[in-house]
């Protein structure tokens, strides 16, 4: 194969894998009790960026959130309003600023991120499963070359 057929093939494949992954996160959910103690499922694939986000940071604002997803004011609001409700995130008054709203994860919270996380290394090594250590090897050099350009 010439090397313009060859970067078709990878992006097609690059893309297969991109888009697969964004299904699987968009679709990770949760077994969840909601106000009245009844047992559900709760989808949050769409926010576990938002949840490492508030994680991550000890003094996490929306403007934050906002800053490191890229989402609107309006989308934001409305997302942490989800997490807020079903308590996942905790949203309190600065004690330095009272016009800054601090966000941080409630035990809820912390406990769905590491079931994401357990989830996602779980599927990854599922796929690593299908590779020999010489492939393994392969991708671990094409990884390193990606990362570095």
């Amino acid at each position: 194969m010439d090397t313009p057929t060859l970067n078709i093939a990878i992006l097609k494949l690059f893309s297969e894998i991109i888009t697969q992954t964004i299904n699987e996160i968009d679709s990770f959910q949760i077994d969840h009790l909601d106000k009245d103690n009844n047992e559900t499922q709760l989808n949050i694939g769409k926010d576990i960026l938002i949840i490492h986000i508030i994680g991550s940071k000890m003094d996490c604002s929306m403007k934050d959130i906002i800053i490191a997803t890229g989402l609107p004011n309006s989308t934001t609001t409305r997302r942490v309003g989800f997490l807020v409700e079903n308590d996942l995130v905790l949203r309190k008054k600065s004690k330095k600023d009272k016009r800054k709203t601090i966000l941080k994860l409630t035990k809820n919270g912390r406990k769905s991120f590491s079931l994401f996380f357990d989830y996602i290394t779980q599927k990854f090594e599922e796929t690593l499963q299908m590779i020999n250590e010489k492939e393994k090897e392969v991708l671990i050099k094409i990884f390193q070359s990606l990362s570095n350009s």
